[in-house]
């Protein structure tokens, strides 16, 4: 990768850090609800503690469905969970809904409730590929009783932070095409 494009990415730990906290909050706040399986979309490189970690620290076997459509992704993770049935990494691009839902429902039963995670994710997706019928595709899979966890890059409590990079990620070579996967140019999640 271009070492100027993962600028923003390294003056931005705090939003790194944010969203992966933000991910182990929301998976238990699921897995307190009662949810036992989860579809996390865009789940990148896995870090502990991660979903599957989190949903099973109560002792009970949760199935949790990674996808991401990056080759490097795909295979370090699939390698790692290759040993846990109830573990699945899916290598799709998000916007391949019924592709996803399609590989997912060898591990997930989508007639019981589901956690539907993007996080840190939609924000690489152009408003013209229309993120939020993306979204609604994949709800409209899942059973009464889901929960859907979004978290979304956003100026709003950092604008000095994002002035500082790029305002849009199109302009700066940053947004996911369909060939390759690059990073964002997420500003703050209000974590800091």
């Amino acid at each position: 990768m271009d070492k100027s494009r993962s600028i923003p990415w390294q003056r931005r730990p705090d939003t790194v850090r944010g969203n992966r906290q933000f991910l182990a909050r929301a998976t238990a706040f699921l897995r307190d609800a009662g949810i036992r399986q989860f579809l996390d979309i865009g789940s990148g490189l896995p870090s502990s503690p991660n979903v599957h970690e989190i949903a099973r620290q109560d002792g009970e076997d949760a199935r949790v469905v990674y996808v991401d459509h990056d080759p490097v992704v795909f295979v370090h993770t699939d390698s790692v969970m290759a040993k846990d049935d109830a573990v699945r990494m899916v290598q799709a691009d998000l916007r391949d809904v019924d592709e996803v839902l399609g590989q997912a429902s060898q591990t997930l039963d989508f007639n019981k409730p589901a956690g539907l995670m993007f996080v840190g994710v939609l924000h690489h997706i152009l408003d013209s590929e229309d993120p939020a019928g993306i979204v609604g595709r994949y709800l409209s899979a899942l059973a009464p009783g889901s929960y859907l966890v979004i978290s979304h890059s956003t100026d709003q409590f950092s604008p000095e932070k994002c002035a500082r990079t790029p305002r849009w990620p199109t302009a700066a070579g940053l947004c996911l095409s369909r060939a390759v996967a690059m990073p964002s140019c997420a500003c703050s999640t209000g974590m800091s």
